[in-house]
């Protein structure tokens, strides 16, 4: 490669910064989950919602014409529904309505044409509810937008405003994959009216809850981000938004067509922005085809910021993507890039063959693994996977350890930039090893406590005051721990239970039970404000993360051995590990119970 130019999430998937990797579709990698509401089965918890919304005006008069949606963080949303006179009704036959599964909160979005929108966090009592809202001309705001090499505004061309509690919700929805002929996504809660030339007009709230502006407008600026405007920002009424300068790329791939090489079907390339506030990677631009794998594409409508961009070619289904010693495999290369104002840069992007034997050389790796209490793991079973560059993984060696807890692998090619392998020992999956070395290489492991271990003394970072919090100074208490991230789609309903179960216990447990949830995301700032948005205030939020190790290298994962989230523990007030796994296997309620 060369650059020219200026469901548990496991410690498999890709740093946070990074994409997930490529389904057996050519196209369908989604990096943001679009979720409508789907129907649930009769008897889940909190069933059906049943509402009727009364909808007025600042003087109490029903306002004749409106549109409401019920959106959740956790199970979905419905699409915009018509009101009249005033009154709607989620649940009766001609309006749309939501199952709540495993979480009652949710919120109940209302617009009108002249009016700002109004916002209602409810909670399901599984019965019928009955609420009133009024809507008011809250505030008139006039956007002024301009671009810095005066290029014109075009008339096609309108921000949207974007509230940060549905920024996770509204940003999936423009990314190409999912986007669908005939499929209008509608998340415009105050919608924005052109007034002329890079003019514009929108109201919000009076108490206003924070938001930013965005474009995507492929041809003119693809996503493009304001800061949260602030409330200073606000208090003309006026605000004024330059946009740079376009970066140009051009992306090129020739896939060789001399030699052996395997059949694929298709080849498919993206290019993805990222979003600093949440540390995630949305996709901007996307590009498959079958008639021919290479491709020479230049994008000159790209704003300023960090991007990377992914290729894969995708053999033939019926092959086998990842089949054991099919050496089809799925092919995929990337690249982390920024770009500044005016810049253009050209990425090459390169083929490489599949082989899985690169691995080999001349010198020796040695790996000693031991217990947590630093004893030889003697006997233990291990399997240890080559990652083939640019292909998935094909396991090289297996056996037993000796009754020094060690294996050898011999024919290893040296470093400094070696091979890397992932080691598995038992079921627990270690951290990856990769030959630095100019010679032979010594590794040394140590397996993660389990139930009976005295847990490690590690130290966490408040999410929210950046206080830190020795695990150790909590001993004589129960202590419950809950590994999550921001970005793990299985950690949002496990979350959610958490919290609500820590708001309905925390006058039964008192100061004898410490609940913490523990993310292991690449920054503290994106924690306490996710967390703040969906509602789980009640629970203690932490960060594992140090200046250089993230994710689940982050000490505290570490010592815990996490290797995919969401990961409980629960700890007695001895300091013993009484139990670890996902949280969904075990009620965290009664363990913390029966322990008190």
């Amino acid at each position: 490669m060369k650059v020219s130019g200026e469901p548990q999430c496991s410690v498999k998937r890709v740093r946070q910064g990074s994409i997930p990797s490529f389904s057996v579709l050519c196209f369908a990698l989604i990096v943001g989950v679009l979720f409508v509401a789907a129907p649930t089965p009769a008897g889940m918890p909190y069933g059906k919602i049943d509402l009727v919304l009364i909808v007025h005006d600042a003087d109490s008069h029903s306002v004749p014409k409106f549109e409401a949606m019920i959106h959740t963080h956790h199970e979905g949303y419905i699409r915009w529904q018509s009101g009249r006179e005033g009154r709607i009704h989620f649940g009766a036959t001609d309006v749309q309505t939501l199952r709540l599964r495993n979480d009652p909160q949710f919120q109940v979005i209302v617009r009108a044409p002249g009016l700002a929108p109004a916002i209602l966090n409810l909670e399901s009592t599984g019965a019928h509810m009955e609420r009133t809202v009024s809507l008011t001309p809250g505030r008139l705001i006039e956007l002024s937008v301009r671009k810095v090499d005066g290029r014109a505004i075009p008339k096609d061309v309108v921000p949207s405003v974007v509230y940060s509690e549905f920024a996770d919700r509204v940003r999936p929805m423009r990314m190409p994959e999912n986007i669908r002929p005939g499929r209008v996504i509608d998340f415009e809660m105050s919608k924005v009216h052109r007034v002329g030339e890079g003019r514009f007009r929108f109201r919000v709230p009076g108490e206003t809850p924070p938001f930013f502006l965005a474009i995507d407008h492929p041809g003119f600026m693809r996503t493009i981000e304001t800061e949260m405007i602030s409330e200073s920002e606000l208090a003309d009424g006026r605000i004024e938004w330059q946009l740079p300068a376009s970066a140009r790329l051009r992306v090129r791939f020739d896939f060789p067509a001399a030699g052996d090489h395997p059949r694929y079907d298709c080849s498919s390339v993206l290019v993805a922005t990222h979003i600093p506030d949440v540390a995630k990677y949305y996709t901007v631009w996307l590009q498959k085809q079958s008639d021919n794998l290479s491709f020479d594409a230049t994008l000159d409508d790209l704003p300023p910021n960090d991007y990377k961009l992914l290729l894969w070619l995708v053999p033939p289904e019926h092959e086998g993507v990842s089949r054991p010693g099919d050496a089809t495999r799925l092919f995929r290369d990337s690249v982390e890039f920024s770009l500044i104002a005016g810049e253009e840069k050209t990425i090459d992007l390169d083929y490489a063959a599949y082989d899985p034997d690169s691995w080999r050389g001349s010198t020796t790796a040695t790996v000693t693994v031991k217990n947590y209490d630093g004893k030889p793991a003697a006997g233990s079973s291990y399997m240890l996977t080559y990652a083939v560059p640019h292909y998935y993984g094909v396991v090289i060696e297996g056996g037993y350890l000796d009754a020094a807890g060690r294996f050898q692998l011999e024919g290893v090619r040296p470093g400094p930039d070696g091979p890397v392998f992932y080691l598995k020992v038992g079921d627990e999956r270690l951290r990856r090893m990769q030959m630095t070395e100019k010679g032979s290489q010594n590794f040394e492991f140590t397996l993660a406590p389990r139930v009976g271990d005295r847990a490690p003394d590690v130290t966490l970072v408040g999410a929210k005051t950046s206080r830190p919090l020795s695990l150790r100074s909590l001993q004589g208490k129960v202590i419950y721990l809950e590994f999550w991230a921001t970005w793990c789609g299985p950690c949002k309903t496990p979350m959610a239970k958490l919290n609500r179960a820590t708001k309905k216990r925390r006058g039964d447990w008192g100061d004898r039970v410490e609940v913490l949830a523990v993310s292991i995301d690449d920054s503290k700032d994106v924690v306490y404000s996710y967390a703040k948005r969906r509602g789980w205030t009640h629970v203690r939020h932490f960060w594992t993360g140090a200046s250089g190790r993230r994710a689940f290298e982050s000490p505290a994962a570490e010592k815990f051995g996490v290797n995919g989230v969401p990961t409980a523990i629960l700890i007695d007030p001895q300091g013993a590990i009484i139990w670890r796994g996902h949280p969904k296997d075990h009620n965290c309620e009664t363990q913390i119970d029966e322990l008190l």
